[in-house]
């Protein structure tokens, strides 16, 4: 544990939750959380949550709320844990179009979102150049209809892993292979 001022700890701990208990959390961060694959870990990452949640929610008051952050790749199309919450932070009610879930924040990037922009300069021309990847299985990923004709804007530096649809979703793009 690491001890900052004001008596505010920084604390590691596993990842049996019930080894959280008797904490006074103000964040827990929960790294990699969907890196638990099999179905016995799966489930202890759904108690990870809940504990984490109700670890926050308990301490909340009115000019405080404290936060739970999941930092992962996600490891399966279907049922990974990190893409579960990302998809509730995006559901809205279809009559009001209010967010369902308002208290979660999901935030989802792709490499050439994150990686500085001076990566992709040609030098040459001092420009961007741009090609456009098209791939239904984006569109799952991007909120869209799948007979959206939908294409991503992409730096012409990944051109070339492009090629191969599925690894370069997979580095580039955090959509995990179809299983």
């Amino acid at each position: 544990s690491i001890l900052f001022p004001k008596k505010i700890r920084a604390i590691s701990e596993s990842s049996n939750n019930e080894s959280w208990e008797g904490y006074t959390p103000v964040a827990i961060v929960l790294d990699e959380l969907s890196g638990f694959v099999s179905k016995s870990e799966i489930a202890n990452g759904e108690k990870m949550l809940a504990t984490a949640n109700s670890s926050i929610i308990s301490r909340r008051t009115s000019t405080f709320c404290g936060f739970v952050m999941i930092l992962s790749y996600p490891r399966q199309e279907e049922g990974d844990i990190t893409l579960n919450q990302y998809k509730r932070s995006i559901m809205r009610d279809p009559r009001t179009n209010k967010l369902l879930y308002p208290h979660i924040y999901g935030s989802y990037g792709f490499s050439w979102h994150i990686k500085p922009q001076s990566t992709f300069v040609n030098p040459a021309t001092g420009e961007i150049e741009y090609f456009i990847f098209k791939n239904k299985r984006v569109n799952k990923f991007l909120n869209k209809k799948e007979t959206d004709d939908v294409g991503v804007k992409v730096p012409k530096f990944y051109e070339g892993d492009a090629a191969e649809p599925e690894s370069f979703m997979t580095k580039y793009m955090c959509i995990p292979k179809k299983i």
